[in-house]
């Protein structure tokens, strides 16, 4: 289990997740929601390509740190 050291930008604020490679896109939505208060179900999250499915293998998606 690998994890990359990410910023998401929310209304302003900036937060420090960790993502886990081995994770669906729906496991990083729920990340999320603990820190933001946003459903997953409302979430857009934008990655390199177009907007993240919760289907999405993270180890596909070539994250890069920060």
């Amino acid at each position: 289990m690998a994890s990359i050291p990410v910023v998401v930008k929310h209304q302003g604020k900036k937060y420090d997740v960790e993502i886990d490679t081995s994770g669906s896109g729906e496991d990083f939505k729920l990340q999320l929601y603990s820190l933001t208060n946003v459903e997953p179900m409302r979430q857009k999250i934008l990655v390199k390509g177009g907007q993240l499915k919760d289907d999405a293998d993270m180890l596909k998606l070539a994250i890069k740190p920060g």
